[in-house]
C-alpha cells in the first residue's frame, strides 16, 4: 500500500466539519466519530454536532465517556497494518435559548508511536423561536514522538426548527494546519436536513453534505466532498441506528465509504450504554487501499 505522506494525512485527520449533524444531532447519546487515518480520521464525539447552531436542539443535558478500538489492514502489504486505542469524553448543557457543548477525543496508534488529540466546543443561541446560530471552536495536533503538528479550526452557522419536526442547517469555516514550519488553510462548507418524530417510536433521518477546497498556502489540493445518510430509530428505550458516508477526494482518483451500526439502551434521561461498530475502505483507482473497522462502547448519562 502507498499510504499518504504524515502531513497529508493530518490536513485531512482535523475536521471538526467531519460527517452528518449539520441540520439535528443524532439520537445516539455519544460516540466517537473516527474515519480512516489516511483520510478523515478523529472528528468528535458526537457530542457537540458539525454545525455549533444544531447544538441548539440537542436535549436534554448529558455527559458521555467511552472507550474505542480501530483496526486498520493494507490488503497488499500487511506490514503496514496498525491498530489504535483510545477514550473520549463529553458534556453538553441545552436551555430554552442557549446550548453549550466540549469534548476531547485520544488515541494511541501501535505499533508506531503515534499519538492523536483533537478539543472541540460549541455556543449556540436561539435568537428567535426556530432559528438558531452557532460558533464553534476545534484544536487538534499529531506527535510522532520527534515532531508535533497543530490543527484549528472554527465554524459558524444556522440552524432552523420548523415544527419540531423539521430541521435545516448550514454552516461556513475555515480550517489551519502547522506541519514542519509549514502552514496551510481551507474553507469549508455545509449544509443538511434532518426529520425528527417523536413518541414510543422515535424516527431520525438526516441528509448532509459538505465540502473542503483544496488547501492554501504550504500544501496543495486535499479537497474533498463528503456525503452522508443516516437513519436511526428509538424502539423505547432501544436505540438502533445505520449511516452511510462516502467520500470523494477532488485531487486524487479515490474515495472512501463506511457503514456504521448503533445499537444501545438510551431512554430518554438516565444511564445510557451504546455501542458503535463502523467498517469502511479508502480506494484509489479502483483498487483497496485500506480497510478500517472501528468498535466502540459509550455510557453516558442524560438528565
Amino acid at each position: 500500500m502507498k499510504r499518504i505522506a504524515l502531513a497529508g494525512a493530518l490536513l485531512l485527520l482535523f475536521a471538526g466539519t467531519g460527517w452528518a449533524q449539520v441540520a439535528l444531532p443524532e439520537l445516539t447519546p455519544a460516540a466517537p466519530r473516527y474515519f480512516f487515518s489516511d483520510a478523515l480520521g478523529i472528528t468528535s464525539v458526537t457530542i457537540t454536532p458539525d454545525n455549533p447552531a444544531a447544538l441548539q436542539w440537542g436535549k436534554p443535558h448529558r455527559w458521555a465517556f467511552g472507550q474505542l478500538k480501530l483496526y486498520e489492514k493494507d490488503p497488499a502489504n500487511p506490514a503496514n497494518d496498525q491498530d489504535a486505542s483510545g477514550r473520549y469524553a463529553g458534556v453538553r448543557g441545552v436551555g430554552e435559548r442557549w446550548a453549550a457543548g466540549i469534548e476531547t477525543i485520544s488515541t494511541k496508534r501501535s505499533p508506531t508511536t503515534f499519538k492523536e488529540t483533537a478539543t472541540s466546543g460549541q455556543l449556540s443561541f436561539q435568537v428567535v423561536p426556530g432559528l438558531a446560530l452557532g460558533l464553534g471552536l476545534e484544536r487538534g495536533k499529531t506527535d510522532n514522538g520527534t515532531t508535533t503538528d497543530r490543527l484549528k479550526g472554527s465554524t459558524y452557522g444556522l440552524s432552523v426548527n420548523l415544527n419540531k419536526v423539521f430541521y435545516l442547517g448550514y454552516a461556513e469555516g475555515t480550517e489551519d494546519v502547522d506541519s514542519g514550519g509549514v502552514s496551510a488553510s481551507r474553507d469549508v462548507t455545509m449544509m443538511g436536513v434532518a426529520l425528527r418524530t417523536e413518541g414510543k417510536v422515535s424516527w431520525h433521518l438526516a441528509w448532509d453534505q459538505v465540502e473542503k477546497n483544496d488547501f492554501a498556502g504550504g500544501f496543495t489540493g486535499k479537497g474533498l466532498d463528503m456525503t452522508t445518510a443516516t437513519v436511526q430509530a428509538g424502539l423505547g428505550n432501544l436505540l438502533l441506528g445505520v449511516q452511510r458516508f462516502k467520500v470523494v477526494f477532488k485531487s486524487a482518483n479515490g474515495d472512501a465509504k463506511a457503514t456504521v451500526v448503533d445499537v444501545g439502551w438510551a431512554p430518554e434521561k438516565g444511564l445510557s450504554v451504546a455501542a458503535r461498530v463502523s467498517k469502511g475502505e479508502t480506494t484509489a483507482l479502483g483498487v483497496v487501499q485500506l480497510k478500517s473497522e472501528l468498535r466502540a462502547v459509550t455510557i453516558a448519562y442524560k438528565w
